[in-house]
């Protein structure tokens, strides 16, 4: 029974871990976010506050995204939800500091286009 109990304590140890790993940014994830925020900074002429706020909305969406893949499993339709719901909130506090052309204009200015 002490075994049993061990081994399950164990394995529910490994699963939260990998679950809160999971919602972590690495150093490429910030740097994938600062990268972007910089370049929106420069093209939009965002003060240091709005690239702040920007920048945390961006590791807020991505951190949401993956607790959903944890959660959920990339593809599956509860994913997708999640993902639309955060990506819902995301615009909605991100059209705030700034406007869909200022994005689409900065998106198709990055592409070359």
């Amino acid at each position: 029974m002490n075994k049993f109990l061990l081994s399950m304590i164990t394995i529910f140890s490994i699963i939260t871990t990998s679950t809160s790993f999971a919602a972590e940014l690495n150093e490429k994830d910030i740097k994938r976010i600062e990268n972007e925020v910089s370049s929106m900074t420069d093209f939009m002429d965002l003060s240091p506050a709005e690239a702040k706020t920007i920048t945390e909305l961006k590791k807020e969406l991505t951190i949401s995204n993956r607790e959903a893949v944890a959660k959920f499993g990339r593809g599956t339709s509860e994913f997708k939800q999640a993902r639309k719901t955060a990506m819902k909130s995301y615009q909605g506090e991100l059209f705030e500091i700034i406007t869909k052309e200022e994005l689409k204009e900065w998106r198709q200015a990055k592409a070359g286009n």
